[in-house]
């Protein structure tokens, strides 16, 4: 984990480099919640309910330079104590940070970090890119860092150079850490003032890291696609894209009786947004490369995330998202000369539905409450044995929450 608390620690630094102009600002929220969990386990039988108490502090700095320099770091740790289950209490830890600086009117760097440190039990949106698994300590740690540059050679035509480092820490047995490394490069052609095409070819490479003492296997996985892309404003408040082309992902185990395997498949991504005075509704679906379900190899992710936001007064707002994922190991490894039972294929699929809503009583003063859903379906098979295992994992949860933040810290 010494890279994960390298980028960490990289993207906290560059948010605090000293500002010649312009003040940051330092803003801190205090939150309570109080909820319950249908599955507090994540267990397919014998589900187990409880209520919970969760403190919810979070602290922000941030600092907006006119168009020039925009920066903000946020940390937000979580401590959730249940009521009578005993064990599976403790904290949560999530940050991230993020910048835009404009170095010439033609130039512009951007950086995107996060850090999260999370128990399996927990249910979010937005965490979907690992697949959860029925435990009650069992911790996954993710870090995430991407840096883009972009340049304007001409008002018609740009190109961006793109750089992302992601590694996943699993304290599971079974889940294979793995950590990767991409970059891409692309151009852009503004053939209209509200239309643009594009070209671009990105690669990456995961290394999975399995440890002897849990006779997990290690290999090397080099994906790379090339992608064509179209976007579109049909209107001020109406907006499509999307992107698509063939991909090739080849997985090298670390064992000399298991062959290397090739997959030819295809990455894509396409969202659409529509906004309102009051409204705003999105739909986005993504096919990529992931290594967030812990597998020996690769897995080939497919994302649909909806999301529709309702704001009929300035101190009340509501949200619907939806998400659903399915993810596939793509390498079907013949894994029968291992002198130890290795998990081959780890399949699965998820849905989620969160409804939220908040209410602003006063300046300093929010409530907020959230009910969710989940359904997730795993399948499993094994090298020796050739056993297979297969689980359905139901989860309802809720909250209320009293937030106060305080004023802002101008520094």
């Amino acid at each position: 984990m010494l890279h994960a608390r390298v980028c960490a620690i990289l993207g906290i630094g560059l948010m605090l480099t000293p500002a010649t102009t312009g003040a940051r600002e330092l803003e801190l929220a205090i939150g309570q919640r109080i909820g319950a969990d249908s599955n507090v386990f994540r267990q397919q039988d014998d589900e187990r309910e409880d209520g919970f108490y969760e403190f919810a502090p979070s602290l922000v700095v941030r600092e907006a330079r006119t168009d020039d320099l925009i920066y903000s770091l946020r940390y937000g740790p979580r401590y959730r104590a249940f009521f009578d289950t005993d064990g599976i209490d403790g904290w949560d830890h999530g940050q991230s940070a993020r910048l835009q600086w404009q170095a010439t009117p033609r130039d512009q760097l951007s950086l995107d970090q996060s850090f999260s440190s999370t128990r399996t039990r927990r249910l979010e949106a937005g965490f979907g890119d690992s697949a959860l698994e029925a435990s009650d300590r069992d911790r996954v740690q993710r870090t995430r860092l991407n840096a883009g540059y972009s340049h304007a050679f001409t008002p018609r035509w740009s190109g961006r150079l793109g750089l992302e480092f992601e590694d996943l820490d699993f304290d599971a047995a079974g889940n294979v850490d793995n950590r990767a490394y991409g970059g891409s490069v692309g151009a852009n052609y503004a053939v209209f003032e509200t239309t643009s095409v594009g070209l671009s070819a990105s690669g990456r490479f995961r290394e999975s890291r399995g440890l002897e003492s849990r006779n997990e296997l290690s290999s090397e996985n080099v994906s790379g696609s090339i992608a064509a892309s179209f976007s579109h404003a049909f209107s001020p408040s109406l907006d499509l894209s999307f992107q698509i082309g063939p991909s090739i992902i080849r997985s090298e185990p670390d064992a000399e009786t298991v062959d290397a395997t090739t997959d030819v498949s295809f990455f894509a991504t396409a969202a659409m947004e529509k906004r309102w005075r009051q409204a705003s509704f999105s739909i986005s679906y993504t096919r990529s490369e992931s290594g967030g379900a812990g597998a020996v190899t690769s897995q080939i992710l497919d994302a649909v995330d909806v999301s529709l936001a309702y704001d009929p007064r300035p101190d009340w707002h509501f949200d619907l998202l939806g998400r659903w994922n399915r993810r596939e190991t793509l390498s079907d490894l013949n894994l029968g000369g291992l002198p130890f039972n290795v998990g081959t294929q780890q399949d699965s699929q998820i849905f989620q539905v969160f409804l939220r809503g908040s209410h602003r009583l006063t300046k300093r003063i929010s409530l907020r409450g959230e009910l969710s859903y989940q359904n997730q379906e795993t399948e499993q098979s094994f090298s020796i044995s050739s056993a297979e295992s297969s689980r359905t994992i139901e989860t309802f949860a809720g909250f209320l929450s009293l937030r106060y933040l305080f004023d802002p810290w101008i520094f």
